[in-house]
């Protein structure tokens, strides 16, 4: 055999013994039998790994377009998944495990398909009563002291001559996902300990209160459905209504698959407060708008 050849035979077999040679860090995944947990009908989906984690290692999963890792339970050489924690619809899934390294590398660790089974009406009930598994909220607050003790002036505000003020800047935003609906929640709350500074004293003078709601809005959609209630701003029409801020309740469905309906009954303009959480319980200040789009 020629040298150039030999050389080149041994390259490719050297490169072929490369590739099959597997990782040190290589684990894979495997479906166990499905179990059920003590004094429940569910059942839980448990994936084998075939070698223990390192330190600093986790695995993930994927089902379908969904990151359900946080939901997983780890065992010794497994993990367990509960289909009804992540609200999987019924029927087969396909789930992707990742391993996660200490340097926050992926690496596939193979796939498996299950099949989920629907809930009996006793799981449904049970699961109705108790709150929605994947939630979020991110609160947020600030208190601010300004005072002035001395202050020698000609002005004729004498309120601010001398002062001390506590301001509240608060706010709250969430989200909710439940089986074939998700909703969106956003509150902003103002006060102020001085009378002149609180959100509604031009409007109410000396009645306001001190804290107040400055806006708030909800989101809430189905498969079918969408609706807004609070704070909004709707309108693409540049001859009707264009960007139009109001507080009210908004609902918009398809029918038909070629139609869409939106009905809207808001403010006639901005609120702000509690008083009027939906923003058109005044009836001098209503508008009643609806759109059809075909």
């Amino acid at each position: 055999m020629q040298p150039q050849k030999r050389i080149a035979l041994w390259l490719c077999l050297a490169a072929k013994l490369a590739g099959q040679s597997p990782s040190p860090s290589d684990l894979q995944v495997s479906l166990l039998p499905v179990t059920r947990a003590a004094g429940s009908s569910e059942e839980k989906i448990e994936l084998r790994l075939s070698r223990p984690l390192a330190t600093g290692e986790r695995i993930a999963l994927i089902a379908g377009d969904t990151d359900v890792s946080a939901f997983l339970v780890s065992g010794p050489q497994k993990v367990t998944l509960s289909p009804g924690a992540v609200l999987l619809p019924p029927g087969e899934a396909q789930l992707q495990a990742w391993l996660v390294t200490a340097a926050h590398e992926w690496r596939d660790a193979g796939s498996v398909k299950v099949k989920v089974k629907k809930q009996t009406a006793s799981a449904a009930e049970g699961m109705g009563q108790q709150l929605p598994r994947l939630f979020t909220f991110q609160q947020s607050s600030s208190l601010q002291f300004r005072s002035q003790p001395l202050y020698k002036t000609s002005s004729r505000l004498t309120y601010r001559r001398t002062f001390e003020e506590l301001n509240l800047q608060s706010s709250l935003i969430g989200k909710l996902q439940g089986q074939g609906w998700h909703a969106e929640l956003q509150t902003n709350i103002a006060g102020s300990s001085e009378e002149r500074d609180t959100p509604r004293y031009f409007q109410l003078g000396g009645a306001a209160p001190p804290v107040d709601v400055a806006s708030y809005s909800a989101m809430i959609e189905t498969k079918r459905l969408k609706a807004w209630i609070g704070d909004q701003s709707f309108g693409t029409s540049r001859e009707l209504i264009s960007n139009f801020n109001a507080r009210g309740v908004r609902v918009a469905t398809n029918f038909g698959g070629r139609f869409d309906l939106t009905v809207g009954l808001t403010s006639g303009g901005p609120v702000e407060g509690y008083s009027n959480l939906l923003g058109f319980e005044e009836g001098n200040d209503r508008v009643l708008a609806a759109t059809l789009g075909v």
